[in-house]
């Protein structure tokens, strides 16, 4: 196979993989998150269950998105670029959560903040 084909093959992979993270299940509550730098912007409590969370780089560097607690350990695969947006989704259950931009020293300088799923 030539070069040329293994890097159209890589890109097609890549696109679609792209696209499903996109993707939320029609069923799944929305939640919009937009990353600054030093800030998260996003509702302090939610409902349980299954959530999608879309998440918005409004910053000039690049930002990501992980969430924890109540057995919970889930992050955006990559980073985003300014604004890029991406979705994940997660189930939720009632408790309490740690959301977090995961890039370097981002979460120490304020890129954090507690969560309250109910």
């Amino acid at each position: 196979m030539s070069l040329s084909k293994i890097a159209s093959l890589a890109f097609a992979l890549a696109l679609t993989t792209s696209l499903r993270a996109a993707e939320a299940d029609a069923d799944a509550h929305r939640v919009e998150v937009r990353l600054i730098e030093h800030q998260i912007e996003m509702p302090k409590e939610i409902a349980a269950g299954k959530t999608a969370f879309v998440i918005t780089n409004g910053g000039q560097k690049e930002h990501s998105f992980a969430i924890e607690g109540s057995g919970v350990n889930e992050k955006l695969r990559g980073t985003l670029d300014g604004g890029e947006s991406k979705t994940l989704q997660v189930d939720l259950k009632p408790g309490k959560y740690r959301v977090y931009c995961p890039v370097g020293e981002h979460a120490m300088r304020g890129m954090e903040r507690n969560l309250v799923v109910k």
